[in-house]
């Protein structure tokens, strides 16, 4: 089941416990950023950056906005991308479908 992306409302995206594979420690100064794309790769909303929460561990928030051009029942890729410094870069991609608010 794909995730949810509600049109018409800010959606909260939050990336938690970005961490250093090899040393195990939380990366907390990490330049982090969200990009929805539709599934031809064009984006429709982003780049935005995402903030780190502050005295948490590796967690970071952004918001895709209500004004993200969105089609009920479309699915879309958020496409995280962060990075920690040299050889601390890392994507990940989150499969979500565009539903009404009231679903």
């Amino acid at each position: 089941m794909a995730e949810k992306l509600y049109i018409n409302s800010d959606n909260l995206i939050k990336l938690t416990e970005l961490k250093n594979r090899l040393t195990n420690a939380f990366i907390n100064d990490a330049t982090v950023t969200v990009t929805a794309k539709d599934l031809t790769g064009t984006t429709v909303s982003g780049p935005i950056t995402m903030d780190y929460v502050a005295d948490s561990d590796g967690v970071y928030a952004g918001s895709i906005p209500d004004t993200a051009s969105l089609d009920v029942g479309s699915r879309y890729d958020l496409v995280i991308t962060a990075n920690g410094g040299a050889g601390l870069q890392k994507e990940y991609t989150i499969r979500c479908e565009a539903v009404k608010a009231d679903e």
